[in-house]
């Protein structure tokens, strides 16, 4: 059997995911500038490079006193006693003559940036054996490095972002999960616990009323001692039925003992009784005389309790309750005589409802809901028997030992 929980309100739903949006949206911007801040990372280091490879190779050049071997896009020019030669044939604006007057005007070296021919070169200017010596490099071919560089950077970063919103938006999702999980046990603590708590609380009411006048006709003070007891017995169930409620919202796990399906089914007639008589149902027990079972004492009283006020919901005249060993275990089977369950009924479900027929519509509200929440936590089964008259449910509990 599987367990269904009430969806979240439409207001809480649209909550949450306005929360995950928020979330993914921060975790989008967060990865997405950490992309940016690596990739311009990465394109100043690889300029940096560029720009030391070419102040070494200005450097190789000018110290190479033939300058027979020239890469393409670089140029010597040398000036001696006025004289000006190049290494070839010189671009339209080489030689720098600004940069060759500053260093025959007496400074060591000038590094300058000329146009020529289109092209963009970095200069250098200085003093050599035999006169002054001047490098001029094209920097096309590093501008070109650069911008597939920067186009490789570009379009991995723009993946990079479509990726951060894509895991950002999952990751939102997968953060919101627990909340929304939270958010529901919640609402499904507060509806059970409202519902659960109403019957005993109830049973309760009830038993003060009968004692009250009892005790103001001042007779039958043996019956009136039994009513104390009942009240205190329905008390300490209520205080145990709070506990397991608190324990199945917190999911812990719960300790199964051996305990008597008859007896516990006996206790609980004993306190609906009253409610009963006040409606004019017959309560009758039937079948064995002792099943023990592997459960909890309270987990089987509120099973009883919720099957027998469904019941008392459902029924014209009387319910009748029986007990048995069966081959998988103990079974407990509630009849009445009501109108029973029409086909197609999702009476497990929560909140569950169905029309029957032209005039009524039966509500299941949570009771039996949390009847099959119960027998799943204790491993046993819970059905509807359909093939019989009147409304009758069939819980089948782990045999004890």
């Amino acid at each position: 059997m599987t367990e269904r929980t009430r969806p979240l309100g439409e207001a809480d739903a649209q909550q949450l995911r306005r929360a995950a949006r928020r979330l993914a949206l921060q975790i989008a911007v967060v990865m997405a500038a950490v992309v940016a801040i690596v990739g311009v990372t990465a394109f100043g280091l690889v300029a940096a490079s560029l720009s030391r490879a070419t102040d070494q190779e200005l450097s190789s050049v000018r110290d190479d006193a033939g300058g027979d071997e020239l890469s393409r896009g670089t140029y010597v020019i040398r000036e001696h006693e006025g004289s000006i030669t190049s290494s070839d044939d010189l671009p339209t604006g080489l030689p720098d003559d600004d940069a060759l007057d500053r260093v025959q005007a007496g400074e060591q070296r000038v590094d300058s940036r000329v146009r020529a021919d289109g092209h963009s070169f970095v200069v250098r200017t200085s003093r050599a054996e035999g006169g002054i010596v001047q490098v001029a490099i094209d920097t096309h071919a590093n501008r070109e490095q650069l911008q597939r560089v920067g186009a490789a950077l570009g379009i991995g970063g723009a993946a990079g972002v479509l990726v951060a919103a894509v895991v950002a938006d999952r990751l939102a999702r997968r953060a919101m999960r627990p909340l929304a999980d939270a958010l529901a046990r919640q609402r499904r603590f507060v509806a059970d616990a409202g519902h659960e708590l109403r019957t005993p609380l109830t049973l309760l009411s009830t038993r003060v009323q009968i004692l009250r006048r009892r005790r103001e006709r001042g007779r039958d003070p043996e019956a009136t001692d039994g009513e104390i007891a009942a009240i205190q017995q329905d008390a300490a169930s209520l205080t145990a039925l709070l506990e397991e409620l608190l324990e199945a919202a917190d999911d812990r796990e719960i300790e199964l003992e051996d305990v008597d399906l008859r007896a516990l089914t006996e206790i609980a007639l004993d306190s609906a009784r009253a409610e009963a008589e006040r409606a004019g149902v017959t309560l009758r027990l039937t079948g064995d005389d002792t099943v023990r079972v592997r459960a909890t004492t309270v987990g089987v009283r509120r099973i009883v309790q919720s099957l027998l006020s469904n019941a008392l919901d459902h029924t014209r005249t009387r319910v009748d309750v029986h007990i048995a060993a069966g081959p998988r275990g103990g079974v407990l089977r509630i009849a009445d005589d009501g109108p029973g369950f029409p086909a197609g009924d999702a009476v497990f479900e929560r909140f569950a409802s169905q029309r029957s027929g032209e005039a009524s519509r039966h509500h299941y509200g949570l009771g039996l809901s949390l009847v099959a929440d119960v027998v799943r936590r204790l491993d046993g089964d819970v059905r509807i028997d359909r093939s019989a008259p009147g409304g009758v449910i069939e819980v089948t509990l782990p045999r004890a030992g």
